[in-house]
């Protein structure tokens, strides 16, 4: 004999979630743990027969009142332990500062100290002013400024010879003995000595530096004896074209 036989199975499966609260909590820093104040109150000043003051302290109510109101502006709280205590007492009288009006060292009062400071702080702005500005301006000026060429030989032995020689130097020795020894003398009297000697002015600068003095005598000479004058350069330009 067989028989048949059906087997059935079942399988269940159970999950429980539990669930799950997270909380983050962030506290400041600095929190405050306990409040300890004390506070010094001064009385009151009245005036005696006699004008003078007399310290007088204050009532209870009149403290109560003030500690109520230290209270509220600290943020007092109890169960936190805080502490507030009001102490009635008479404040010390501090004295004016006298300030010396007398000398400082060496007999100096505080004014003419001030005054000497003052100088003293100028003095130095203004040595600053010539160094830093006056100074560069003034090398710069001078070295834009052209040179002068020194003076020729010739008229360097002028110059050291003095008036006379000057004249005959520029006139030349032909001209002299045309002009003879009379005519020199009558050119050469009446002249007075002039305050113009140290005057130098430059001619182009060919000839170098001549005195003023020099040239204006010249002028003259020439103005009073226009003829000698003109057989001067006659002769001279007669010399040249015959030394070419």
């Amino acid at each position: 004999t067989s028989s048949n036989s059906n087997v059935t199975r079942t399988e269940e499966t159970i999950n429980f979630e539990i669930s799950k609260t997270v909380r983050n909590r962030v506290k400041e820093s600095g929190e405050i743990k306990r409040l300890s104040v004390a506070v010094l109150v001064d009385g009151v000043y009245t005036e005696n027969n006699d004008g003078d003051q007399v310290w007088k302290p204050r009532g209870s109510e009149e403290l109560e009142q003030i500690e109520t109101l230290v209270k509220s502006a600290v943020g007092y709280d109890a169960n936190r332990g805080d502490t507030v205590e009001i102490v009635n007492m008479q404040f010390v009288k501090l004295e004016p500062l006298e300030f010396d009006d007398g000398t400082l060292v060496f007999g100096i009062s505080k004014e003419e100290f001030l005054q000497l400071a003052e100088v003293l702080v100028l003095a130095v702005v203004g040595l600053l002013v010539i160094l830093l500005v006056v100074r560069p301006v003034l090398t710069r000026l001078f070295e834009s400024m052209p040179t002068t060429p020194p003076p020729s030989p010739e008229g360097a032995a002028a110059l050291a010879a003095g008036d006379g020689t000057a004249v005959a130097q520029l006139t030349g020795p032909d001209a002299a003995a045309e002009l003879g020894d009379e005519n020199m003398a009558e050119l050469l009297e009446g002249e007075e000595e002039e305050s113009l000697l140290d005057q130098m002015i430059d001619i182009n600068q060919v000839e170098g530096r001549v005195r003023a003095s020099s040239m204006k005598k010249i002028g003259e000479i020439v103005e009073k004896h226009p003829e000698e004058a003109v057989a001067i350069i006659r002769n001279w330009m007669y010399t040249e074209t015959g030394s070419a």
